[in-house]
């Protein structure tokens, strides 16, 4: 397990994906080690400010995506978290992302308007008076999904769990919204449901 030592130091949770992306063959058992998801804000592409903290308060799970617009695996993604959203957005599931693959916003805004997305997306060097955390905090590899619930805590993120588990989760917490009946049976049928 990760020794209390490092758990407790003050800066563990700046760096926690670094030691466990280190650990080669034999990784550190995190299964009992509450991890906090970053605390920052951010100025998107639309110039709106917003505080990360706020959103994972007010949805059930936020997804924080590092993607890069050169990434074949990151459109791709991209493709299926767009399906998701559509699902889950209005049972509390938002999208925070940032282009990990390039510095340049030009090579990252036609990407977003192609694939219609809405989540907010911003640059890591739109953190609003932070330094930038998100260097510590991802791994060298897109897509970079992490979930995080409203008490600001990990519960998925890509160093111990497969990415494509987001889905599972989401279905598992608010069901399945693609969910269609082939029982046909009652087709055609009215039922009065209030008496005059």
């Amino acid at each position: 397990t990760v020794p209390l030592s490092v758990q407790n130091n003050s800066r563990f949770n700046d760096f926690w994906t670094t030691i466990t992306y280190q650990q080669g063959d034999t990784p550190l058992d995190f299964d009992e080690v509450q991890l906090n998801a970053p605390s920052f804000n951010i100025r998107d592409f639309n110039g709106q400010t917003h505080s990360i903290s706020d959103i994972y308060a007010d949805n059930v799970y936020t997804l924080l995506l590092g993607w890069s617009p050169y990434c074949a695996y990151s459109l791709l993604y991209l493709d299926d978290l767009k399906k998701w959203y559509e699902d889950y957005k209005e049972y509390g599931f938002e999208v925070v992302a940032w282009n990990a693959g390039t510095p340049f916003p030009e090579d990252v805004k036609p990407v977003i308007d192609q694939y219609g997305i809405e989540w907010i997306n911003f640059q890591p060097e739109q953190l609003e008076g932070e330094y930038n955390y998100l260097d510590n905090f991802t791994v060298p590899f897109y897509p970079f999904v992490t979930v995080v619930d409203n008490k600001g805590k990990i519960v998925l993120n890509p160093i111990m769990d497969d990415r494509s588990n987001v889905l599972t989760m989401l279905k598992e917490t608010f069901g399945d919204t693609r969910y269609t009946s082939e029982d046909y049976s009652r087709d055609g049928f009215v039922d009065v449901l209030q008496l005059k």
